[in-house]
């Protein structure tokens, strides 16, 4: 029988439990007892993971069972904590939602083999936690529950009675508390949590870590935690808080040597990557470089292709605005016939820019390779996963059968119908269009994860292959003039 595998899953009863603290908690704590462990998030999420990664080294991965077969799931978890101590897997909503469809956190730990750390919200709860913890083995007999890690707890009296209760019915342990603290409050917009980096920049994720190792850690019963781990060297070469995802990505053995430069959008505005795109690109012979739309006057040099992640440009719209040679440098690059792929608030970045909600009037110009603008809404428009055909030319031509991925956005589009640029729908989703492509752009609200049909990927090097034989073709002849 084989081992079984290192590491927890931090799970809520709901969103809102406070899981995100309760992770970057168990990772702080652990990394300074001198293990090396590998942050993981459940379910197409691009915030969480970054505050992971501001805690330990390395890059923090997504774990999904709509994504990846159960088989696949295990194999990659595998990749991830070779020759480490472990993971610590933060869940997703609560830890049986999802379960209509297998893609519930439970659904996760139950096919890692992986014991679960049950996050309960206790503001207001007492001896009724136990009510609670015995519902969750009732549900599912087969979970392991290692223990409870009681948030927003109201003194240390309030976790004595949370303690006591579990330990009267013979239940999973409580594994420590987190008191109702602002300086642990993560602030949030309407995507989610505000992210890592801003909080960084302001000094409040300083002051959060401070607080963690002042006031929280000292109380987790770590004797408890430690033994689902083993202790490792840790990881060289990588500091926390200072690995973006594309230079500490798993790098596969199989890797060849970059031959292709593909420019990816890195900045405030632009956030949103699944590391495994990235990796798999890597794989592929594709070298990501990071340039700001923001801040960039231009494009790096010598570049293949084009790719905008999501985020925040409508936060950030005046400043995109602003930098026109940038736009210009990106309307141009992709008149020559490159390909460039926008998604969710990189596909609104490549259209002509947000509307005011109130009076419709027109607020800044983005780079306008579509002719829609955008406003934004007030409440969630489309949340979910979706799997999707590409149904023409473009970057994903060569590709067959569906892809995978999700949509998360508050903006809807508004069509420019005194524009007559031709356009044809980036992808099929049940029969239906979504997003746009003209010529070799295309852009979509999707973010699509290339794991799930790797032809994808495969199909955006060979258009990349392409446009670097084109421009060698182009100083050829301009060599022999």
């Amino acid at each position: 029988m084989s081992e079984r595998p290192k590491g927890v899953v931090v799970a809520g009863l709901s969103s809102g439990s406070g899981k995100t603290v309760a992770t970057m908690a168990l990772l702080r704590g652990l990394s300074s007892r001198g293990f090396d462990v590998a942050p993981m998030k459940c379910g197409p999420d691009f915030i969480d993971p970054r505050f992971h990664e501001a805690v330990v080294s390395g890059p923090s991965y997504n774990l999904d069972m709509y994504f990846l077969s159960g088989d696949e799931l295990g194999k990659r978890y595998g990749r991830f904590v070779e020759g480490r101590s472990g993971g610590v897997v933060e869940g997703v909503m609560g830890l049986f939602d999802g379960e209509a469809k297998k893609t519930a956190t439970s659904d996760i730990a139950r096919t890692l083999g992986l014991p679960v750390i049950l996050v309960i919200n206790a503001k207001g709860l007492a001896e009724t936690v136990s009510a609670l913890v015995k519902g969750v083995l009732a549900h599912d007999p087969e979970l392991a529950i290692l223990g409870v890690i009681a948030t927003f707890t109201g003194s240390k009296r309030h976790g004595d009675i949370l303690r006591e209760a579990l330990e009267r019915e013979g239940l999973p342990p409580l594994l420590g508390t987190i008191e109702r603290d602002q300086a642990l409050a993560l602030p949030e917009r309407h995507l989610g949590l505000v992210g890592a980096g801003e909080l960084s920049r302001s000094g409040f994720l300083e002051r959060f870590l401070e607080t963690l190792d002042t006031k929280v850690l000292p109380g987790f019963s770590w004797e408890l935690i430690e033994p689902n781990f083993s202790r490792q060297e840790s990881s060289p070469g990588v500091l926390p808080g200072e690995a973006p995802f594309f230079r500490a990505v798993h790098r596969s053995p199989n890797a060849i040597l970059p031959r292709y430069r593909l420019g990816v959008a890195m900045d405030r505005a632009f956030c949103f990557y699944y590391p495994e795109n990235m990796e798999m690109l890597l794989e592929l012979g594709v070298l990501p470089v990071p340039f700001s739309p923001m801040e960039d006057p231009f494009l790096p040099e010598d570049l293949d292709g084009l790719f905008f992640g999501g985020g925040y440009p409508e936060l950030y719209a005046e400043e995109l605005s602003r930098n026109q040679s940038m736009k210009e440098s990106v309307r141009a690059f992709s008149a020559t016939g490159a390909p460039v792929v926008g998604e969710c608030g990189g596909f609104l970045y490549l259209t002509m820019g947000p509307k005011n909600r109130e009076d419709d009037s027109e607020l800044h110009d983005f780079v306008g390779l579509f002719p829609v603008r955008f406003l934004m809404g007030e409440k969630l428009r489309r949340l979910g996963y979706a799997e999707v055909s590409h149904p023409g030319s473009g970057p994903f031509s060569e590709a067959t059968g569906f892809v995978r991925g999700h949509i998360f956005h508050y903006s809807f589009l508004q069509k420019d119908l005194s524009e007559e640029v031709p356009l044809s729908p980036a992808f099929l989703r049940g029969g239906e269009d979504e997003g746009m492509m003209a010529g070799n752009t295309i852009g979509s609200y999707l973010h699509l994860y290339f794991p799930s049909n790797r032809e994808y990927a495969a199909s955006l090097v060979a258009s990349l292959a392409r446009q670097s034989a084109k421009k060698a073709r182009a100083t050829s002849f301009d060599e022999n003039l």
